[in-house]
């Protein structure tokens, strides 16, 4: 009788703690990771330009578009 109440708790305490906790934290990381990818794929960009346009360009882009959506996120 106590075992499948002491289930029902502690799965519940599980989804809690989950909900609260891990989620925030791992979106937060999430904006983290793309804000540092975006700089970076930005910063090979503007390296890259010099011997290739095109990809130097495409890297700009693609770096300041991961940069822009992962700051743009936070204000929402």
């Amino acid at each position: 009788m106590i075992g499948p109440i002491i289930e029902v708790i502690v799965k519940v305490a599980f989804e809690v703690v989950f909900e609260i906790i891990i989620e925030p934290i791992a979106s937060v990381i999430w904006r983290f990771l793309l804000v540092v990818i975006g700089i970076v794929t930005a910063a090979i960009g503007i390296t890259v330009i010099n011997e290739s346009p095109k990809a130097g360009g495409a890297l700009i882009i693609v770096g300041t578009v991961l940069l822009g959506g992962s700051l743009v996120s936070l204000y929402r």
